[in-house]
């Protein structure tokens, strides 16, 4: 059997942190880490859009470091499949190639 987990608006959260208040949370993609690592080998992890811009620290990240942060963590949780929300083009074309190119999953178009 196949597990399948889905992410969709994390608006650039990664860690699962409040920057408002500063204290932790369950959001964030990192935290859903340790439920994805349960289900290793059984398992499809999509992505369903509105994923890199909202969070402060992947503000900073494009704009200071001109790197996708994002990717990365996708990379590395294992995401096989990802779309475009909205709000993933929020910072322009060159930066949605960037994210996109990086990112080791497939991109699907949907209607």
């Amino acid at each position: 059997m196949v597990k399948i987990y889905y992410t969709t608006d994390t608006h650039g959260r990664i860690l699962p942190i409040n920057y408002a208040t500063g204290a932790t949370s369950a959001q964030g993609i990192l935290a859903c880490g340790e439920e994805f690592d349960q289900d290793e080998g059984n398992r499809l992890i999509i992505d369903v859009g509105d994923t890199i811009q909202g969070s402060p620290f992947t503000k900073f990240m494009w704009e200071k470091l001109d790197k996708c942060i994002i990717s990365e963590v996708l990379n590395k949780l294992g995401y096989k499949y990802i779309t475009l929300g909205n709000h993933d083009f929020n910072y322009g074309y060159k930066a949605l190639r960037k994210y996109v190119g990086a990112t080791r999953s497939v991109l699907k178009r949907y209607c």
